[in-house]
């Protein structure tokens, strides 16, 4: 079996674009999650169009890094179902959560913490909309030779 480059990081390239994608989502799920939660949503909304560009790139990052990890398992012909890369997508993003919530534990931040419910939330649409959805995009096409396919008929 001969896997082509090209499509493999064809793969990389969809990962990247989709964690691009997933930041907007991300924060349109932040802004529905603070209308349901509070009533309203604080300064308009303002914050979360400001944040458009910084979650963009971010997301991007974090799709490139889901995507790399399937582009390393594709050259070594390993070629995960959708279910196992959405979860091994969504383990990035929610490692990333965890590592640096425990980071700064101890610190004195004078932030108000979040409630359970919240930090629940927060945690699933990040892991989801940063890892999910670009672990399943990241998908890499599988070439065959003409003498691969004549050898299996």
């Amino acid at each position: 079996m001969n896997t082509g480059r090209a499509d493999n990081l064809g793969g990389v390239f969809r990962g990247a674009v989709v964690g691009a994608l997933g930041g907007p989502l991300l924060l349109l799920g932040l802004f529905l999650s603070d209308k349901l939660r509070l009533g309203y949503v604080p300064y308009g909304g303002l914050l979360e169009i400001a944040a458009v560009p910084t979650f963009l790139l971010v997301g991007a990052v974090f799709g490139l890094v889901v995507a790399i990890i399937f582009w390393i398992l594709a050259r070594k012909a390993i070629y995960p179902s959708s279910v196992v890369r959405a979860i091994i997508g969504s383990a990035i993003p929610l490692s990333f959560v965890i590592v640096s919530n425990l980071a700064r534990s101890g610190e004195n931040t004078s932030v108000i913490r979040a409630t359970a419910g919240e930090a629940i939330t927060n945690v699933l649409l990040y892991t989801v909309c940063f890892g999910t959805l670009p672990g399943v995009a990241a998908y890499a096409k599988i070439k065959r030779n003409k003498s691969d396919v004549e050898d299996a008929t």
